[in-house]
């Protein structure tokens, strides 16, 4: 169920079935934390087959809107060239195609503007994305790559959220 802000202290239990018979756990109350933190965005990269343009993937740690997080303005690199930028709102991620880097390049990726949805966004700032120190490697290398893989294939790994929250 969705939990809101009224359920914080409300009590449960687990009620166990095994071989050995069904037991009942003590009570343990609930603490619900408003979700007041922007999203943290993640970045991998990988060279491209055609082995002139190196693709860089990003993707958040919760959900986004897809209105700041498809503005191209919103992602910036420190080296490199975008050649080109497109969002996938099925997998609430980013890919930037980006000349200028060799394998071995470091690159970092700013993110900025991007917003969760219930209104938390990044500051105009930007922050950097994990991982963003792009050591830039190939497919099968199980590292960014293997991670930015699976992002552009829609199967973002899920990444550790910082609470269990509820929407105010």
């Amino acid at each position: 169920p969705t939990l809101t802000l009224a359920d914080d202290g409300a009590e449960y239990h687990a009620k166990i079935y095994s071989l050995a018979g069904t037991f009942l756990s003590d009570k343990a109350a609930l603490t619900v934390v408003p979700d007041t933190f922007p999203p943290v965005p993640s970045a991998g990269a990988l060279v491209n087959r055609d082995g002139t343009t190196i693709d860089v993937g990003i993707g958040f740690d919760e959900p986004v809107t897809d209105a700041t997080a498809s503005v191209q303005a919103n992602y910036t690199l420190n080296n490199g060239t975008m050649s080109s930028f497109t969002y996938y709102p099925e997998s609430q991620s980013a890919l930037m195609s980006v000349t200028g880097l060799n394998p071995g390049d470091t690159a970092s990726v700013t993110v900025r503007n991007v917003a969760d949805v219930v209104g938390n966004a990044i500051s105009s700032d930007g922050v950097e994305a994990a991982n963003a120190a792009i050591a830039l490697g190939r497919l099968g290398d199980g590292t960014v790559a293997e991670r930015l893989a699976a992002i552009v294939n829609d199967r973002r790994p899920k990444l550790p959220t910082r609470c269990a929250a509820a929407e105010a």
